[in-house]
């Protein structure tokens, strides 16, 4: 966290120019989340089949303040981010259970961006970018139906506890990010934005020690998001 506030400090302490313009930028989408891990079931003999792990929808929202230098901007806040996977399995315990499990994962993350603007006439413009961003996870929640002694299925909804999460999980990540911002200027304050943005984990939020161990592995949660949001200058150039 130290490194991402001095790389902060060091981003928006340029020297105040005629060529600088700051902003602020609120923005959220929806998209869908999966895991890059290796989640495996051949470790558990209980288990009569599994189908691939698959993705999830989600949504995330983001508060931003930045610096555009020439053409160069640099940024960086907080934002809400959901990611996970649903699993669809059988196993046998007493008879045999049909599951179909949503496992979703709440995080406050604080990213950092540099992008390149590049106009496409006077009001329409994009930015690609990259980043990195260093996360806070701080709950998971399991959801979904699975059917009892008389095949009835029936639904649930249940956060996992503070003590399973300590104990399997990890509440500190490193996260990679690349965007394309494409908007369009109202004036010279007012910017509209909408673009596709991907986050992906770079290092592993399950502990090696943890229960998940046998059936988890290496899971790296990722996002795909399509972003709208807006910019508010404080001063335009």
């Amino acid at each position: 966290m130290k490194y991402i506030l001095t790389l902060l400090t060091v981003l928006f302490s340029f020297p105040s120019t005629a060529q600088n313009t700051y902003f602020l930028q609120a923005k959220g989408g929806w998209g869908i989340t999966g895991t890059a891990g290796n989640i495996i079931y051949t470790n558990n003999l209980d288990i009569v089949w599994a189908n691939p792990i698959a993705k999830i929808p989600i949504f995330n929202a983001a508060f931003l303040f930045g610096m555009q230098h020439n053409k160069w901007i640099f940024s960086g806040g907080i934002s809400y981010l959901q990611t996970g996977y649903k699993e669809h399995y059988e196993y046998f315990e007493f008879w045999n259970t049909e599951v179909e499990n949503n496992e979703r994962f709440y995080h406050v993350v604080f990213p950092v961006t540099v992008s390149r603007k590049y106009n496409i006439n006077d009001r329409l413009f994009f930015n690609p970018g990259l980043g990195l961003a260093y996360s806070y996870n701080y709950a998971i929640n399991e959801s979904g139906r699975q059917n009892d002694r008389n095949n009835v299925f029936h639904t649930y909804y249940d956060n996992i506890s503070k003590t399973m999460f300590d104990f399997n999980f990890l509440h500190h990540s490193l996260w990679s990010t690349a965007q394309t911002t494409f908007g369009y200027s109202l004036n010279k304050q007012m910017d509209i934005t909408i673009g596709p943005e991907m986050q992906i984990m770079l290092t592993p939020i399950d502990k090696s020690t943890g229960a998940y161990t046998g059936d988890h592995q290496n899971m790296r949660n990722y996002a795909l998001l399509l972003n709208a949001g807006v910019i508010w200058h404080f001063k335009k150039v």
